[in-house]
């Protein structure tokens, strides 16, 4: 049977819900110590609350990864003739396809007038927003795994990286082997940390 939540739980649930950032969640349920969320995700009647309230608002959103993707597949194939007449006027809205309207992000409508006196004329100007192109496209495309994104490597000022290959002293096979080679880096380590006299 799973654990009831206690009304801080419910809280945090509901600030995690907003914004999925478990320690500003934590903080605005009232935990003085914001990092208990990180914490209280991993607890399983926690996480199942948590799960189930994002797949309520999924539904009472209509919100599903074909809806998500399709709305982002508007944006990036938008053909900016679909919304024009055979003049080049704008269509009216509910003349415009409704996968174009997706890809519109804001219409705004300015009346101005032209001329003076008797020749004055009013004239409406509309100027359309449409959701970033390239961003939507990205998006598909790393949905689709198309891109795959490669990190290089490289040295100072683009060069190569420079590698250092040690020698090590063979492993000593007796005690006395051992104790030479101890008292040969003991006296070499010495000879480093002389004072270099000025010739």
């Amino acid at each position: 049977m799973t654990r009831k939540l206690t009304a801080r739980q419910q809280r945090f649930v509901a600030e995690y819900i907003k914004n999925p950032n478990a320690t500003q969640a934590a903080l605005k349920a009232g935990y003085k110590d914001g990092s208990i969320g990180r914490h209280l995700v991993t607890k399983k009647h926690v996480s199942e609350a948590i799960a189930e309230r994002q797949e309520k608002l999924q539904k009472e959103l209509e919100i599903s990864q074909e809806r998500t993707l399709n709305e982002i597949a508007a944006a990036a194939f938008l053909d900016i003739g679909e919304i024009f007449d055979e003049a080049g006027n704008l269509l009216h809205v509910d003349q415009i396809p409704e996968e174009a309207r997706r890809a519109i992000a804001s219409i705004e409508t300015e009346k101005i007038t032209r001329g003076r006196g008797d020749d004055a004329t009013p004239v409406t100007i509309r100027k359309i927003r449409f959701h970033d192109k390239l961003k939507a496209l990205e998006q598909l495309a790393k949905h689709l795994g198309l891109f795959v994104e490669k990190h290089e490597h490289s040295g100072p000022n683009g060069g190569p990286i420079e590698t250092k290959i040690t020698d090590f002293p063979p492993i000593p096979k007796t005690i006395q082997e051992w104790v030479e080679q101890r008292e040969e880096a003991e006296k070499a380590r010495k000879a480093l940390e002389a004072p270099q006299e000025e010739k």
